[in-house]
């Protein structure tokens, strides 16, 4: 077997990984949708389906993406299965600590709670860390520079106005409490000095929206 094909199985196994996964917590809403974002599905209606198609591309034929290939090493392209299986791990933690409060759209529902545990504690939108840490695993693993810019720049630009307009939803469904909460958290990243204060978290159970 050539190292080529043992990337491409990597990377495989890591979609297989991630889809299960998806599956496993992606669930229709029960409660009533007070507000929703009209051009969130439209906009992941283009993202989802153009990786889907290069990602097959580049696995059934890759000669077509050739000319974007990048002389990465090993090392370098087999840290992107880890940095990707880190990703899951992130992954499957965002999903149990938000449990029904996930939904794959922006939407504010009957029910909501702001989550502030698990990774919440420390990030304000840890399910958008993890997906950036998949794709920089993808442009890793494949050494494919199209792939990898093309799947980051996607990205960046669906995050861009999306994290926008969660936020602001939250801000409008919690008010003080939600800028409270930002103070404290770091956007993708948890802030300097955030142990300092983990003593002065809440968790607050009434109408919000869902987070990223």
């Amino acid at each position: 077997m050539s190292p080529e094909r043992r990337y491409q199985i990597a990377l495989c196994v890591l979609y297989t990984c991630f889809t299960l996964l998806r599956l496993r917590y992606r669930r229709a809403a029960q409660a009533q949708v007070l507000r929703a974002d009209g051009g969130d599905a439209q906009r992941l209606g283009v993202l989802i389906p153009y990786e889907v198609m290069t990602f097959f591309l580049y696995l059934l034929l890759p000669r077509t993406l050739a000319w974007a290939a990048v002389p990465l090493p090993a090392a370098v392209r087999w840290a992107g299965a880890a940095l990707g299986c880190a990703a899951l791990v992130l992954f499957a933690w965002v999903h149990h600590a938000l449990g029904a409060n996930y939904f794959w759209l922006l939407q504010l529902r009957e029910g909501h709670t702001l989550v502030t545990s698990g990774p919440y504690r420390w990030v304000c939108h840890p399910m958008y860390t993890a997906f950036i840490m998949l794709h920089i695993a993808v442009a890793l693993l494949s050494a494919n520079a199209f792939l990898g810019l093309t799947w980051l720049g996607g990205l960046a630009l669906l995050l861009v106005g999306r994290v926008r307009r969660e936020e602001v939803m939250l801000n409008e469904a919690f008010g003080e409490e939600y800028r409270e909460y930002t103070a404290r958290t770091g956007r993708f990243l948890p802030q300097m000095g955030r142990a300092a204060n983990l003593a002065k978290a809440r968790t607050h159970g009434s109408k919000k929206p869902s987070q990223g």
